[in-house]
């Protein structure tokens, strides 16, 4: 068995998440990295795709997101708003197509729909 300490464990996670350091990546490439960048507040979004890449400003996730379709923002993981790779889509689609038929249900009731 591996023993690893606190700070091995959280510089692991520093790297994982792309937060060791600023690299040039994509907005596409930074949402990829972490498997979807939370976008209920769309500027928080903005913030954290600028903390992993040295390349990305607001204007360019916007610019990512409506012109270049590079990312997609949509419902996904806990049912909140995400930015998601646009090639990595059916990914995630299939992967939150296994919801619980209640928790669908609940969700098209808050949207007025019918289920």
């Amino acid at each position: 068995m591996i023993e690893l300490g606190w700070d091995q464990v959280l510089a692991y996670r520093l790297a994982r998440h792309g937060l060791d350091e600023r690299r040039p990546l994509s907005a596409a490439d930074a949402s990829s990295r972490i498997n979807g960048i939370q976008a209920q507040v769309m500027s928080a979004a903005e913030l954290s795709i600028g903390a992993r890449s040295t390349t990305m400003t607001g204007l360019g996730v916007q610019e990512a997101l409506w012109e270049k379709r590079s990312l997609v923002k949509t419902w996904a993981m806990r049912t909140t708003l995400h930015l998601l790779p646009a090639d990595e889509l059916p990914f995630f689609m299939a992967a939150v197509r296994r919801r619980s038929p209640a928790n669908q249900r609940t969700w098209a009731k808050y949207f007025g729909l019918e289920v």
